[in-house]
């Protein structure tokens, strides 16, 4: 079965790469480490190792949405994916469901694989909105509709594609809007907010960097779109941004491997100016 014909965005994990061998690795030994903890600490040790394994998907997507921010800065990924474990032992498990919306949004956006999303990863992304909102967090499917419609307006620009993805997304935000429970919001969590307000600050150098992307797609061999990469970050970041205003500590926690990869790519970055003005 040729799997660009059913998806688009999906990057397999090539052993052939040291860098791909060794996240592998360290979700590996997050992932006994994690069993051994929850295990010691539940005695339930076939619970112990579901929670496990979560934790270790953590750690590995915060890895996969670090190349996606920063494609010229691949050895930043490694970084996020350790940065994301101090997340895990503060604050517990993230929102699985929202971090894989937030990864496939990027991809749809910045194409790296160098395809354009098929329709069943149009469908998939909404489809997961939709799930993932109907507890009330509406944030999810806003960020997967806006990853449809930019998919549709960024170069090589699609008018079908766009049509598609606003009457899909149209579709998905009523379904949504009936069957989310009502109720008044509670007022911003002000100490989430400027928490997140803080670590976007740090990250928005790493999208103004983005001048000449080196990085080339998986299929195609062709330069990432400087403009496609820009939007996918400046998307990341506003789900995040969106989801702590609207859930507080709890909208953290759900993305807390997202601020980790943006943490790093902003962190590798300025590593990268100290050791350059250290050569000079």
């Amino acid at each position: 079965m040729n799997l660009r014909r059913l998806s688009g965005l999906a990057r397999p994990v090539d052993t052939a790469y040291a860098s791909n061998r060794r996240i592998l690795g360290l979700s590996a030994a997050v992932l006994v480490a994690a069993w051994l903890i929850f295990g010691l600490h539940t005695g339930s040790w076939l619970a112990a190792l579901g929670s496990a394994a979560l934790a270790a998907l953590a750690c590995f997507l915060a890895w996969a949405l670090a190349r996606e921010l920063d494609p010229d800065q691949s050895d930043a990924a490694l970084l996020g994916a350790a940065l994301s474990l101090p997340g895990l032992l503060a604050a517990g498990l993230p929102d699985i469901g929202a971090l894989f919306l937030v990864l496939l949004a990027v991809r749809a956006v910045n194409r790296s694989t160098g395809l354009p999303a098929t329709v069943l990863d149009l469908g998939l992304l909404l489809a997961l909105g939709v799930l993932i909102s109907l507890p009330a967090q509406p944030v999810y499917l806003a960020a997967a509709g806006v990853a449809v419609l930019l998919d549709g307006i960024l170069a090589p620009p699609s008018r079908r594609r766009l049509i598609t993805g606003i009457g899909a997304a149209t579709i998905a935000a009523a379904v949504v809007i009936v069957l989310m429970p009502e109720g008044p919001r509670p007022l911003p969590d002000l100490t989430a907010v400027l928490a997140a307000l803080a670590l976007a600050a740090l990250f928005i150098p790493v999208v103004l960097a983005q001048i000449g992307i080196e990085s080339t797609a998986d299929e195609t061999g062709e330069p990432l779109s400087t403009k496609r990469v820009q939007a996918g970050q400046l998307l990341a970041l506003a789900a995040a941004l969106a989801a702590a205003f609207w859930q507080g500590g709890a909208g953290l926690t759900a993305l807390s491997p997202l601020w980790a990869a943006m943490l790093a790519a902003a962190g590798w970055r300025l590593w990268g100016r100290v050791r350059g003005a250290g050569t000079v």
